[in-house]
């Protein structure tokens, strides 16, 4: 499935436990840190691959700074539906020409690609 930059699918809920790479293209499930109480989406993607978000708001420790020195927080924000949730801004998973690049948006549950 390596090469497919733009697929599409719709995503599935797959539920809790189990391992976070479980399941077909367009899976993902949810876990919830205990300590700070973030959410993390765990996924795999139309083209295969698999990565995982964290989801705002993101302990302050776990912020990033960036280019202008400005406090920003690596994560997405999220609609709150665990069923078919909704990101912003758009997934990119790898570099373009990657085998596993994938580029596009996750919204009401449908991974769309570039």
């Amino acid at each position: 499935m390596s090469g497919e930059g733009c697929a599409s699918c719709q995503g599935t809920n797959v539920g809790e436990g189990g391992d976070e790479w479980d399941g077909p293209p367009g899976s993902f499930r949810w876990s919830r840190d205990p300590t700070h109480g973030y959410r993390t989406l765990w996924f795999k993607l139309p083209n295969g691959a698999h990565g995982m978000i964290a989801i705002n708001p993101l302990p302050l420790g776990l912020q990033k700074l960036d280019d202008k020195g400005v406090l920003r927080p690596a994560s997405w924000t999220w609609d709150g539906n665990v069923d078919e949730p909704t990101l912003t801004p758009s997934i990119r998973h790898g570099k373009v020409g990657d085998p596993w690049y994938w580029h596009g948006h996750l919204t009401k549950g449908f991974f769309k690609g570039c």
